[in-house]
């Protein structure tokens, strides 16, 4: 992790809080908010604010597309109290997160950071934060600090203030402080950002909005940092008559996700909103390994090491035998792998050999647990994956290592073999290995080596993501990757023309898209381009970073493209950039 060194002035902001004042307004919010749509952000705002008394039909229809729907949700879930790993049937929401989502030392796309914030922050809200999955996600973001201190949407991109403000969050929930110099240093990229009007741009020198001023006010206020009460005049500033929150001062209406982060800030609140009690949450992971394959993975409550076996067997299908010991109980038998000799049941805790009988080892919340059928000093294997969906013949690569109790560490597992069902590869001295799958599919990874306990499964769909992408500019290009007829999208428009535009001015355009395939698709957008344009580009009357649309199969939607030119812009000239679209399976 680089280390930077700021100097920070702890009295560079100074607090006049009048809660009378700062509160002002909240009520015209909340009653704007529950006569829109709800959604896993109006809900979260709603809770902050102390409502209860809302609809929330939209939380039935649930299809994730991404690790950052999953993680909106556990935290939306959390908010209401409802656990996560039982609210839908057959589909444990946290065990998705660690499991399907967690790649390569992080969680989600590996090129963003904004998935591991929120990851962070959602496992923070089910009280998963001891074990490898929070802990790597942390040090992932730990390791992306950029040297002004803040953090980006993206790996080595610029830093901006929402982001930044998100990060903090999520490292105050793993611990970190405002005394810790990772913290010091985004606070004060964070006061630095600020304008003379009280509030914050999306990037430093922008225009103040009300998304970034609110993502700020909630990182400063879980830091117990003060608050000048500017920034919360500011905030009300952008209020309009029917309790909604506009973007920017020059917008005319506001909107339902301006509204309800403005809502948490001046609720006094950040995230997560609220955490589920301890007590209510299915907290630990248990994996059994047989001779041939694996028994039983899930989530189980139990007070030992050897009781989450028998209270996981009639959920997992598998009959056991314990017997009684001058030792003490004794797993004797799962299924037909029954001890003999110097082969038998063991366990891991967190990786490690406990040095205790498992009916003596007391569980933790977010303790993880594997049992496995061999002998006494097999070493665990840990399979990662690059991407958790990849085209047809779309190289992604792989990582197997194992964990040595000496060092307590990982190292690579060089020769270990993973295999897709189908075909085996063999991991090299670095224990990776590239591969690709010919045909579409859903494929479960596993990774074996002799001597070594069989390691976790991770599934991949092939053939399940498209992307698109078109160029900003006087004309916008699309460059078509799509390799999925099942899933595919085009860009009907041949060049899109802002025109000449002076400062304060504003264009808009139109981005024809069709979806082409035969499932509805979710589409997603990145903009990239000179930092204090894209601050101000909007996507359906969106900031692009908040844009997504799902496009029924075999029809068209118009995508209104917005950029307005900053009131202290400077320079001119010619001007251009990236739009990326990319697609996922909506259902």
């Amino acid at each position: 992790m680089k280390k930077f060194l700021t100097t920070f002035i702890l009295l560079s902001i100074v607090t006049w809080f009048i809660p009378g004042y700062i509160f002002a307004g909240t009520g015209e919010a909340i009653e704007y908010l529950k006569i829109q749509s709800i959604d896993d952000w109006s809900a979260q705002s709603l809770i902050a604010a102390g409502e209860t008394d809302f609809d929330i039909g939209f939380l039935n229809d649930f299809n994730p597309s991404n690790a950052t729907d999953l993680e909106k949700r556990i935290l939306t879930l959390a908010a209401l109290g409802i656990n996560p790993a039982e609210y839908y049937s057959g589909k444990d929401l946290i065990n998705d997160l660690q499991s399907d989502y967690y790649l390569v030392g992080q969680i989600g796309d590996q090129a963003l950071l904004n998935d591991d914030f929120f990851g962070i922050l959602a496992l923070a809200s089910v009280n998963q934060t001891d074990n490898l999955v929070f802990s790597d996600s942390v040090s992932y973001v730990l390791a992306n600090q950029n040297v002004d201190g803040g953090w980006s949407w993206g790996i080595g991109q610029t830093s901006d203030t929402n982001d930044t403000a998100a990060a903090v969050m999520a490292l105050l929930e793993a611990g970190y402080s405002v005394g810790d110099t990772v913290i010091a240093n985004a606070i004060n990229y964070l006061i630095q950002a600020k304008n003379t009007d009280g509030g914050w741009p999306y990037s430093p020198g922008g225009e103040s909005d009300s998304a970034s001023t609110a993502w700020v006010i909630m990182a400063l206020q879980k830091a117990n940092e003060q608050v000048d009460q500017a920034s919360f005049d500011f905030l009300n500033s952008l209020q309009t008559s029917d309790g909604s929150f506009k973007w920017v001062a020059g917008d005319e209406t506001g909107s339902k996700g301006m509204t309800s982060y403005a809502l948490i800030a001046l609720s006094g609140k950040y995230f997560p909103v609220k955490k589920l009690s301890k007590d209510s949450v299915s907290g630990n992971y248990l994996r059994i390994e047989g001779s041939e394959e694996m028994y039983c993975e899930g989530y189980f409550n139990a007070a030992t090491a050897l009781e989450i076996v028998e209270i996981a067997a009639a959920e997992c299908g598998y009959t056991y035998n314990i017997k009684d010991t001058s030792y003490g109980p004794y797993l004797n038998k799962i299924n037909n792998d029954e001890a003999s000799g110097v082969i038998g049941w063991m366990y891991f805790v967190n990786w490690g050999s406990p040095a205790v009988g498992a009916a003596d080892y007391n569980l933790q919340l977010g303790d993880e647990i594997i049992w496995y059928f061999g002998e006494w000093g097999e070493k665990p294997l840990r399979l990662e994956i690059s991407a958790n969906s990849a085209p047809v013949n779309e190289p992604f690569n792989v990582l197997v290592a194992y964990y040595d109790e000496t060092d307590q560490s990982w190292h690579s597992a060089e020769g270990a073999v993973v295999n897709n069902g189908n075909q085996d590869y063999v991991m090299d001295s670095n224990g990776r290995s590239s591969i690709s799958i010919a045909n579409a599919g859903t494929y479960i990874l596993r990774a074996e080596k002799s001597g070594y306990v069989r390691s976790n499964p991770v599934t991949i769909k092939v053939g399940s993501s498209v992307s698109d992408s078109i160029t900003w500019q006087v004309e916008i290009e699309d460059s078509s990757l799509i390799t999925n007829p099942e899933l595919s999208f085009e860009i009907e428009i041949e060049n899109i023309d802002f025109g000449k535009l002076a400062k304060g001015q504003t264009s808009v355009g139109d981005i024809m898209i069709t979806n082409n395939g035969t499932v509805p698709i979710y589409l997603e957008a990145i903009v990239s381009g000179e930092q204090s344009l894209i601050n101000n580009f909007k996507l359906n009357g969106e900031l692009w970073a908040d844009f997504n649309k799902v496009i029924t199969q075999s029809l068209s939607e118009t995508i209104k493209a917005r950029l307005t030119i900053p009131q202290d812009y400077e320079g001119d000239g010619n001007k251009n950039g990236d739009i990326i679209f990319w697609g996922t399976t909506a259902d």
